[in-house]
């Protein structure tokens, strides 16, 4: 038989099942490899501190996590790779604008110079959203190259499909 929801404001009694770190068992080191991917560190802090672990001790497993993961070329990727594709759309619109639409601007209120405002917004738009999705992704947090590569590929995609559809626009005029 099921139990009533919690009164509003009250925290779900069975969350910590469900969402919290498991026990720590073993190794701290070990403990962090396995779950350092999948929860926060404070979390895990927190689990490791109820457990009886002291903290210059969690702070010295974090040090050795860290310091092989940094041999391993993984760290936190996630500003850099927002870098990347916000860079990525203003370079693609830098060059779109000065290579295929002013050259075929005759006035100033042509339609390849509104269509060059019009691509900044197109490219505004999914480009802030990739950026901001870089910035909140965990999944980045400890990351190598490869997942920079894998994360950007999909608004790379997007970037491309939009700069030529607008290149193939202007072409037509």
């Amino acid at each position: 038989m099921s139990q009533p929801p919690p009164a509003p404001g009250q925290p779900d009694p069975q969350w910590a099942e469900r969402f919290a770190p498991p026990e720590p068992t073993g190794e701290i080191v070990e403990y962090l490899r396995r779950n350092g991917l999948r929860y926060t560190p404070e979390a895990l802090d927190q689990r490791l501190l109820a457990a009886g672990h002291p903290r210059d001790a969690i702070a010295a497993a974090w040090a050795t996590v860290e310091a092989e993961e940094a041999a391993a070329g993984r760290g936190d990727r996630r500003r850099q790779t927002a870098a990347i594709i916000g860079g990525s759309y203003l370079v693609v619109w830098i060059l779109v604008v000065v290579l295929a639409i002013l050259p075929t601007a005759s006035t100033a209120y042509s339609t390849p110079v509104l269509l060059g405002g019009i691509l900044a917004f197109s490219l505004f738009v999914p480009g802030f959203i990739a950026v901001l999705l870089a910035l909140a992704s965990g999944w980045l947090r400890r990351a190598g190259v490869g997942r920079v590569i894998a994360f950007s590929f999909v608004p790379m995609l997007i970037l491309f499909a939009l700069a030529g559809t607008c290149v193939a626009a202007v072409r037509s005029y």
